[in-house]
């Protein structure tokens, strides 16, 4: 290889980096990502691209996926031909313990389970995955506290003791 084919290569590549291209922007932001399936992960938002998605569409799928990845990792799972679909309720219970609204974790859930479908239509996970369909439900929100104020002034109406020891057990 010649210092001229050296410096066009270079020249391809900070060429690419300097287009306003926002897929590029995307595949820039997966390039220092440690996540399983990469390659394949990768080849997904191509074909997303090439399928004329919108950038917003694939912008949420690479969030909602790299999240994914991530937790998927985190399980100390590194190939997704043992994905299991205990990883995406424990996915699901992830979300819904840091706080996410019941709305956004079914949106992720979405871009995952497109991403998973193609990843079965290439023959790369089992098909055991989708056996049964991931239901969500809304958690039970606990009662709110009542001020002390508010127990000090039901307390001081109540004139019964029998009646005084019941609102002390609630």
């Amino acid at each position: 290889m010649t210092r001229t084919d050296v410096t066009d290569s270079t020249t391809i590549v900070e060429t690419r980096r300097s287009c306003h291209n926002p897929f590029t922007h995307i595949l820039d932001r997966l390039e220092p990502l440690d996540i399983p399936a990469k390659e394949h992960f990768e080849e997904y938002l191509r074909y997303k691209w090439r399928s004329n998605h919108r950038m917003k569409t694939i912008s949420s799928s690479f969030t909602s996926i790299v999240f994914f990845l991530d937790f998927y990792k985190r399980l100390g799972k590194s190939e997704l031909k043992e994905i299991a679909r205990s990883d995406l309720e424990a996915f699901v219970e992830h979300e819904q313990d840091r706080g996410m609204h019941i709305s956004t974790v079914k949106t992720r859930m979405a871009c995952i389970v497109a991403f998973l479908h193609w990843l079965l239509d290439q023959e790369l996970i089992p098909v055991t995955v989708f056996k049964k369909r991931i239901r969500f439900k809304l958690p039970e929100t606990l009662p709110r506290a009542i001020p002390p104020q508010d127990v000090k002034k039901l307390l001081s109406i109540i004139d019964h003791t029998r009646d005084r020891a019941l609102i002390f057990l609630l």
